[in-house]
């Protein structure tokens, strides 16, 4: 799924220079913001932890 920051910070209801602190570690999501992240990149939330 090829979707911009923008999309997936739409599509989990967030803002997307929230998206982008998440990404790069300046910010600590909850457990839900990440549910959330993760529906919207059609993941299981266990994909969100896996190490790179």
């Amino acid at each position: 799924m090829d979707l911009s920051q923008e999309e997936v910070a739409h599509r989990a209801d967030i803002h997307q220079t929230y998206l982008s602190g998440v990404e790069t570690g300046k910010r600590n999501p909850s457990i839900l913001v990440v549910e959330r992240i993760a529906k919207a990149l059609g993941v299981d939330v266990s994909e969100i932890f896996k190490p790179n």
